[in-house]
């Protein structure tokens, strides 16, 4: 036994897990808690992303105090669940790990915590009892009744007091865990934590029964009951400190168990079980969503005639008699333009009476068509198809099924498959899978898969509409304020969408530059620390930046300059050099148009050559590559990024926001959400446009790099190496650079900064950055006399 060492006059947190559709539960355990004598500062709710808003309404209901703690890792694969999980369900076992992290995301910061799961509702206030355990016994876990050795735990209360045991315990349950992903069923965290101490029983040392007349369990309801006349005197009376409605299966059973007790203060508002459709099959279930919308239909199908690749009738022809779902249930609105050659006789025998052809004007990308069907569709929820999408025959009484099991969900995506047949589909069926595959991963955000996704029509006119300005990446960017709002995108597990696939990788290169040409436009129009979160940094930024010509040559300048007056520091400084020569040797344009050239080469390697499916698939990757990086320059050559303009006066770019300015040179945000900062690069570039004859150019990085000093920087500007009197490093960090104008202004100055490279330590198999400056902000002080002197 490891004495558990436990400042007595710190307050335990109470901590409580609360997914969407538990917020009755969660409003019950709190009033238990309160009740019990508990302060409201000391209950901390971790939840989901999805049920952020909810969760805190809830808890501000009882006290401003209690704090709401939500997060990415707090909400699963799937952004988090909605409604009550059946014990033993996948969804039971995600957010049984998703407390277990919470639990080790609170004893990180905080020396005791108590957790509780929502069906536990507190009598008595248990800590002062749980604060003398923790003095002797780091791990105190319920119990749960069973004649069994090692006892049958209950991770649903459990009691932690920081010490390396109980760190150590967590962190190898969740090392358990990460074993299992991947594998098909796991273990919950119960599970899990019985097998943990059945293979290694020295772990009982340190974990205390809690014992369970005071920590009742299910089995015990009948402790709370009026059992009738005792037989005899009973000299005392069980006082349990908490009651676990466990050992039954259901909210509805939760609730009833509860309120039998006595324990159940959250009123007479009986709870919808979810549960009770998990069992139904499709077609049952989707009769039932029919029953709730009383015959109106439950969803609109919007179909564009953009890319279709096959006639339109046909196409439209498997979304409505292809389907075994109740006709009633669902429209189809085709939309296309005004100028479209549709044969529209042919499509009418197809479509019925509900259904509707929408013509827009104008020559509308995909999006558009999207858009106009969204805003004709009055129904609950709105199913945006691409025309070359293929459903299977149970694909809308999956989508139906899905809604009615999940009465709170906000949007879902269809599987996605490939048509086979051809070559490109071989090429893109493996793909496809590999970039779905990534979109899955527990550690990113959700996107909807364009070919076929579903979204409730309140969600969509909240976060709406598509952005069709940017083509094909208006549903990514759609899907990323999804996610920043809180909403979440769920999965259809039961049926998939077959894509249809060009039969040219042409095709698919032109839609790959049609996305790229969108991203690179939205995100100049977008905060740059939005756009990072969630689409990684500018192609110029970075090791592997996209410079300009003149950029290229402008930094060489200044480190053939500063290698001038520095012999000692030469070589160094001219071996920067070599990695923008290529740049500097070359226009935007010219490269890019070297690249499209390797990449039509590819193209005919990949489907005109007889090769093997390695390079096949090689060529493919390097194609797809090289085109992005071919339409990234295409698109810096034809926008370049303005100058910093400066003013008269104070002005100040934090570095968050500088990401349409021309600065190079720059790494990635970091800690973005807070006042981020930037590393730059060894040598990089500032373009300044002067209002003036000469300012103050100031560099805010507070001291994040330590040891560096004036005579580690060299500064040149317009050509010209600054002496040091004109550099000066104030105790806070603030790099203050005196700039002239080379020529009378107004006027704009190439300003590069070189700085004693910190070389950052490699990590994952990768290289480590090339590390310059931190810089929280930039800023620039032109005097108005210094601009009355020049004139």
């Amino acid at each position: 036994m490891t004495g558990a060492v436990h400042p007595t006059d710190f307050r335990p947190v109470v901590a409580l897990f609360c997914t969407r559709g538990m917020e009755d539960f969660l409003s019950n355990a709190i009033k238990g808690i309160l009740q019990s004598g508990v302060e409201a500062g000391q209950i901390h709710v971790g939840c989901p992303l999805n049920a952020q808003r909810s969760v805190k309404s809830v808890a501000r209901s009882h006290s401003s105090d209690i704090q709401v703690i939500s997060s990415q890792e707090l909400s699963g694969s799937t952004g988090g669940t909605t409604g009550y999980s059946r014990f033993g369900s996948r969804s039971f076992t995600d957010i049984s790990w998703r407390k277990i992290l919470f639990l080790r995301q609170l004893i990180g910061i905080h020396p005791h915590v108590v957790y509780a799961d929502l069906d536990v509702f507190w009598m008595r206030n248990p800590l002062p009892y749980l604060i003398q355990v923790a003095m002797v016994y780091p791990i105190a876990i319920q119990t749960e009744g069973l004649p069994r050795f090692p006892p049958a735990l209950c991770l649903g209360f459990v009691s932690l007091a920081r010490t390396e045991t109980a760190i150590a315990f967590l962190d190898t349950l969740i090392a358990l865990r990460s074993t299992q992903l991947g594998g098909g069923a796991s273990l919950d965290d119960q599970a899990a934590c019985q097998q943990l101490i059945e293979d290694d029983v020295s772990w009982l040392r340190d974990i205390y029964f809690l014992p369970e007349a005071l920590f009742l369990n299910g089995l015990g309801y009948r402790n709370l009951q009026n059992a009738g006349e005792c037989p005899c005197p009973i000299e005392g009376e069980l006082l349990p400190f908490v009651f676990h409605a466990n050992w039954t299966v259901g909210i509805d059973n939760k609730r009833k168990l509860l309120a039998a007790t006595g324990t159940w203060l959250a009123g007479d508002r009986p709870p919808v079980d979810q549960s009770t459709t998990t069992g139904e099959s499709l077609p049952d279930a989707a009769r039932d969503a029919a029953a709730h919308m009383e015959s109106s239909p439950l969803f609109t199908v919007i179909f564009p005639v953009f890319d279709v690749r096959g006639d339109v009738a046909e196409r439209v022809r498997h979304w409505i008699e292809g389907q075994d779902l109740d006709g009633k249930l669902y429209r189809v609105v085709v939309v296309a333009d005004t100028d479209a050659d549709l044969d529209e006789a042919s499509l009418q025998r197809v479509l019925r009476s509900q259904d509707a052809i929408l013509r827009v004007p104008g020559t509308g990308r995909e999006a558009d068509h999207w858009n106009a069907g969204a805003r004709e569709a009055k129904t609950p929820w709105l199913l945006f198809v691409e025309a070359h999408g293929v459903p299977q025959r149970d694909s809308l009484s999956a989508l139906a099924a899905w809604i009615s099991a999940n009465p709170d969900g906000e949007a879902c995506n269809f599987r996605i498959e490939n048509i086979d047949g051809h070559l490109v589909a071989g090429l893109m069926r493996r793909w496809f899978a590999d970039i779905q595959s990534g979109w899955a991963a527990p550690s990113t955000w959700r996107r909807l898969h364009r070919t076929a996704f579903a979204i409730r029509r309140d969600v969509f006119e909240e976060i709406g509409p598509f952005e069709a300005k940017y083509g094909q990446f208006a549903p990514p960017l759609l899907s990323a304020r999804m996610d920043q709002s809180g909403h979440v995108i769920s999965a259809i597990p039961t049926s998939v969408i077959m894509h249809d696939d060009a039969r040219e990788m042409s095709a698919h290169h032109d839609d790959t530059a049609n996305y790229v040409r969108g991203e690179m436009a939205a995100r100049t129009a977008n905060d740059p620390a939005f756009f990072e979160r969630y689409f990684g940094p500018s192609p110029g930024q970075g090791p592997d930046m996209i410079v300009s010509a003149r950029q290229a040559r402008s930094m060489i300048a200044g480190l053939v300059v500063a290698a001038l007056h520095r012999p000692r520091e030469a070589f160094q400084l001219l071996k920067q050099t070599c990695a923008l020569w290529p740049a500097a040797s070359m226009g935007l344009r010219g490269r890019a148009r070297l690249l499209a050239m390797r990449t039509r080469a590819d193209e005919l390697v990949a489907m005109r050559l007889p090769v093997t499916d390695g390079i096949r698939w090689t060529r493919f990757l390097a194609a797809h590559s090289r085109l992005i990086r071919t339409e990234q320059m295409y698109w810096i050559a034809r926008n370049p990024l303005p100058s910093l303009q400066t003013r008269v006066g104070k002005r100040r770019w934090p570095i968050a926001t500088i990401g349409q300015h021309a600065i190079v040179g720059l790494h990635a945000l970091e800690h973005p959400g807070e006042e981020g900062f930037r590393w730059t690069q060894p040598a990089f570039l500032l373009r300044l446009a002067l209002v003036a004859g000469k300012g103050e150019l100031t560099l805010e990085t507070r001291n994040v790099r330590p040891g560096i000093h004036v005579s580690d920087i060299v500064v040149v500007a317009g050509g010209r190496m600054l002496s040091p009197q004109d550099i000066a490093l104030d105790e806070a960090g603030n790099l203050k650079i005196d700039i002239k104008a080379p020529t009378p202004p107004p006027g704009e100055i190439d300003i590069v900064v070189i700085v004693r490279e910190l070389a950052e330590p490699p990590a994952d198999n990768a290289h480590g950055r090339r590390l310059g400056l931190p810089l929280f902000s930039i800023g620039f002080n032109c005097a108005e006399s210094n601009n009355r002197t020049e004139a």
